[in-house]
């Protein structure tokens, strides 16, 4: 039996057209490798402040990470950060992945295969790394 995981870097899926996905369908898409699913994560920002003024969003958000919680994600949350550039822009910044590519490194401990599912390059070092310990990675974008 072939033990995987599958790591999802949500915030860079959705903004590459992934808004409407199916996890449940993802899930298949794995077990269909012959792969018994032992950790599923998705990692993506959560905007507390926004959540608490804006219930219409609240209500939005909360939806979506229960369909996630449905299909058997667990979610790895990172709270949005503001500030203003050099510019005097307010920037909003939830970047998780560095927690994605340590969990990955130290799950793979345990794991044959593993979904990444990105659209960043900045993954491809942990690719790399996950391929030299002898896992299977397939990627999803």
């Amino acid at each position: 039996m072939l033990k995987g995981g599958i790591f999802l870097d949500i915030e860079n899926l959705v903004r590459c057209g992934g808004w409407n996905m199916r996890f449940d369908a993802i899930r298949e898409l794995v077990e269909a490798q012959g792969v018994t699913i032992v950790r599923a994560n998705a990692y993506l920002a959560i905007d507390p402040e926004r959540e608490e003024r804006d219930p219409a969003y609240a209500t939005k958000k909360r939806e979506y990470r229960a369909a996630m919680r449905r299909s058997g994600f667990h979610m790895v949350l990172k709270p949005v950060q503001r500030y203003v550039n050099d510019d005097g822009d307010l920037v909003f910044k939830a970047n998780a992945d560095i927690e994605l590519a340590i969990d990955a490194l130290l799950q793979a401990e345990n794991l044959d295969y593993i979904m990444l599912g990105t659209g960043d390059g900045d993954f491809l070092r942990l690719v790399r790394a996950l391929q030299a310990r002898g896992r299977r990675v397939d990627l999803l974008s």
